[in-house]
């Protein structure tokens, strides 16, 4: 079975997601789409709008063919831990050809060298890159200067979100010696972070601010049909919903912050001084108090969520399971090839794959439940809906 992977949050599915499974089923004459995507916690750092079982189930019914959580720990990591493990998953699968993503300069051969000199980091590079940093830029600003002494206009692509990830992407199939082709395809509609629709393929995060402004009509014409019709009644939450449990986590877990994945010295130092204010903060409101020119807001927002779900430096580990939310027809024949390889990860009940893991793993997992657990609590106290635990709730069927 011809192949192709998508590493997607889908928060919310929309009509430019609908293009991408669309335009890589085309390019790449698969037969099957697996989409590895964020569970209930996204990349940016804010749990998603949408539980990880209703986006699954809209994924499918935007062409995908089979949905596969990406575990909580590396969901809610920086761009280059986030990708490497994703592509770890999507190579431990077994069976894929291919990994499309989306770009805004869809020249790959620029993205691989950006990747190439990222890996081998030249002494040219690493100089370069000492001197902006001694001069007082911040790592990312001093990182995108050095790359333009060997790309001209490497600010400019590195400036894109979705190059920053596919340059990440090829990374790790660089890297880890990964046997699948990289697909790039290009962008269309509005910007990743452009808050106003202004074509026919808005943003996800011009989406959510529809959702949070209650604007159906533009709704409507943003996502597909029969996604939107699921999407009807479905009840969501953001960050703030979870200010109770992020302060109760500052408060257990003071003296402690560096602990936690992405803290480092420096920051711990912060958080304990705005603790020590005996202030209360909304979740965005501490991250834009704690934002500097080194700590962007989503670093901010995704140290946040790692010290709210307790993920601590050492819980990262080589992943060992993916867990199956949604799948059709063509996903369930996939599904039987891969039980037929001694490297399945995959599972759709707790209960059976439990026994099987290390110990190590095992951890992992319980950080998944218990970040699906506060997910869970939140949905209730905000909407009265009850979503099935982990334990209970069964992959989606589409």
């Amino acid at each position: 079975m011809n192949v192709s992977a998508i590493i997607a949050e889908y928060n919310p599915c929309h009509k430019g997601h609908a293009y991408h499974i669309r335009k890589t089923r085309e390019m790449t004459e698969a037969e099957c789409i697996v989409v590895i995507m964020s569970g209930n916690y996204v990349q940016r750092g804010i749990p998603a709008m949408f539980d990880k079982y209703t986006r699954a189930h809209a994924a499918i019914l935007a062409g995908a063919d089979l949905v596969i959580e990406l575990p909580v720990i590396y969901a809610t990591a920086s761009a280059e831990f986030f990708a490497e493990n994703a592509v770890k998953i999507i190579n431990k699968l077994g069976n894929v050809n291919t990994l499309s993503f989306g770009v805004e300069h869809d020249d790959l051969s620029v993205l691989s060298k950006i990747a190439d000199i990222l890996i081998d980091e030249p002494d040219e590079f690493k100089d370069t890159l000492k001197f902006f940093m001694k001069n007082g830029e911040s790592v990312a600003t001093a990182r995108t200067k050095a790359l333009c002494r060997y790309i001209p206009d490497a600010d400019r692509i590195v400036a894109s979100p979705n190059n920053i990830l596919a340059i990440e992407y090829i990374k790790a199939i660089k890297r880890y010696c990964v046997n699948i082709d990289a697909v790039g395809i290009k962008r269309i509609g509005n910007g990743y972070n452009d808050e106003l629709p202004t074509t026919k393929y808005p943003s996800a995060t011009a989406i959510r601010k529809m959702y949070d402004n209650g604007n159906d009509t533009d709704i409507r014409s943003a996502v597909p049909s029969e996604i939107y019709e699921y999407f009807r009644g479905k009840n969501n939450i953001s960050a703030d919903d979870f200010n109770s449990i992020l302060n109760c986590s500052l408060l257990h877990n003071k003296g402690c912050y560096n602990s936690f994945l992405d803290v480092d010295d420096r920051l711990a130092n912060r958080i304990e001084k705005n603790m020590r204010n005996g202030k209360f903060y909304g979740f965005s409101e501490l991250a834009m108090q704690l934002k500097t020119k080194n700590y962007t807001f989503t670093r901010i927002c995704r140290i946040l969520t790692h010290i709210m779900l307790e993920i601590r430096k050492n819980d990262i580990i080589e992943p060992e399971y993916s867990r199956v939310l949604a799948f059709n027809n063509t996903g369930s024949k996939y599904i039987k090839e891969l039980k037929k390889s001694d490297n399945n990860i995959l599972f759709t009940d707790i209960n059976s794959i439990k026994n099987i893991l290390s110990e190590n793993a095992i951890r992992s997992l319980e950080k998944d439940i218990y970040a699906s657990d506060l997910y869970r609590m939140v949905m209730y106290e905000k909407n009265g809906i009850l979503i099935p635990d982990e334990f209970r709730h069964k992959p989606e069927i589409v």
